[in-house]
């Protein structure tokens, strides 16, 4: 996974592993890329404490990028909510099984702070496979954790398109894309042959 790229600007904090000493610019975006976490995310953080998530993010051909992310870790050791007000960037391994999503977030309800979302989507389901992490620019770190609840899904967004590698293999990748489905809770007509 690429690391934030450095500027020259000090930062107000030395902890985070998102600015170590300086203020970070987020990397490039890889195109064509989706991130799902469905079936409410739970994790137990490197603290201890319980943790849930969720959210999405995607980007268009175009390297723009969208979606939404909140985590919240139950306590006691560091009880807190985030909830992100802005994607910045998503980057994906080509394989599809590895995504991290930048952006900013609020904790509390306060602030306008950076984070790094880290995710791998290993298995289908994902409980005990999966794995999600957390850094936020407070120093807080949940470690990268084994699902103990949800599904975490990195797919292309467009199939379709001819540079797309997946595209090359739509007829053989039709078991998981009827498990995205159900994730979705869309379930095809009786009778109806999967897409």
């Amino acid at each position: 996974m690429p690391s934030p790229t450095p500027t020259t600007t000090p930062c107000r904090t030395h902890a985070s592993p998102l600015a170590p000493t300086k203020t970070w610019t987020p990397p490039v975006t890889t195109p064509l890329c989706q991130v799902q976490i469905t079936k409410g995310g739970r994790i137990t953080a490197l603290n201890g404490d319980r943790a849930t998530f969720g959210g999405n993010a995607q980007s268009d051909g175009a390297g723009k990028v969208k979606g939404q992310q909140e985590y919240q870790d139950h306590g006691p050791a560091q009880r807190q909510k985030v909830k992100s007000t802005q994607i910045l960037a998503l980057t994906c391994n080509p394989q599809r099984t590895q995504a991290t999503i930048f952006g900013r977030a609020m904790i509390d309800g306060q602030g306008s702070h950076l984070f790094r979302v880290d995710v791998q989507d290993l298995a289908e389901p994902g409980v005990g496979q999966d794995t999600y992490r957390i850094l936020l620019d407070t120093g807080y770190d949940s470690g990268t954790q084994k699902l103990e609840g949800g599904n975490i899904q990195i797919r292309w967004t467009d199939r379709s398109d001819p540079s797309n590698p997946a595209s090359q293999h739509a007829v053989m990748d039709r078991p998981s894309r009827r498990v995205a489905m159900r994730g979705w809770g869309v379930r095809p007509r009786s009778g109806a042959r999967p897409p």
